[in-house]
């Protein structure tokens, strides 16, 4: 059997995405699985989250939004409403929450694929990967064939061949032994490629084949979660348009 290997990110305190794409998880029944980042910020349920990825073990990355509410990256270029649910994502954490998250590493490593919540070069920099130039720079910075990311909240996949880079949309890859990839695997709770449906990624190393899977929720649930908690209003409305 070949090994099967589910990774998700960008939750942002989104529990009922999160709790419909680990449905799909556990049907699929992976080796292992893989969280790069932002398991809070713009959403209600913050601690929900964390707990849920803390009883399941599943190795984590820091993203910036974790790091914002431990304190050790700064929210200059965060917009209002990210600053202002920060500031909250904080107030409803414990201590010891807190400290789980500043712990978070900023690469996870397997044999066959590096991981981080931005690009790879400078990973703490919290870099994102959206053109084929910042693509090659984050190919020079890993060895392994694969690479995968998050960060943007939009599911897009990079190809190395050679020297020669291209970026593709593609929902389903298999990948040739000569080839290498870099993988952004979207958002389970904020995607922003106008399609609201939770995402994340399932790789098969030894087949070399990535797909990227969409799973629906309750949406309109999840935003008013959001309003009732007196979050900013624009995160609801985001998820329900997804973007």
């Amino acid at each position: 059997m070949s090994l099967v290997y589910a990774f998700l990110a960008d939750i942002h305190g989104n529990h009922d995405a999160l709790e419909a794409v680990l449905r799909e998880v556990d049907k699929i029944n992976p080796d292992a699985t893989f969280c790069l980042g932002d398991i809070v910020g713009y959403g209600a349920e913050p601690k929900r989250c964390l707990d849920t990825i803390r009883e399941r073990m599943i190795p984590c990355v820091a993203g910036n939004h974790d790091l914002a509410v431990v304190g050790t990256v700064a929210m200059d270029y965060f917009n209002p409403a990210a600053k202002e649910s920060v500031e909250w994502t904080r107030d409803a954490l414990s201590e010891e929450d807190v400290k789980h998250l500043a712990a978070l590493p900023f690469l996870l490593k397997q044999q066959g694929f590096t991981a981080a919540h931005g690009a790879f070069l400078n990973p703490e920099a919290f870099e994102y990967i959206l053109t084929i130039n910042d693509a090659a720079r984050s190919f020079e910075a890993f060895d392994e064939p694969f690479g995968f990311t998050a960060h943007s909240h939009v599911p897009m996949t990079f190809l190395m061949n050679g020297k020669d880079v291209s970026a593709c949309m593609a929902e389903s890859l298999h990948m040739t032994r000569a080839s290498r990839a870099i993988v952004n695997i979207g958002s389970v709770g904020q995607p922003r490629d106008q399609n609201p449906m939770a995402s994340f990624a399932i790789f098969e190393p030894e087949v070399r084949s990535v797909s990227i899977r969409r799973v629906a929720y309750d949406v309109e649930r999840a935003a008013e979660k959001i309003l009732a908690a007196g979050l900013p209003g624009i995160n609801a409305y985001r998820l329900l348009l997804g973007k």
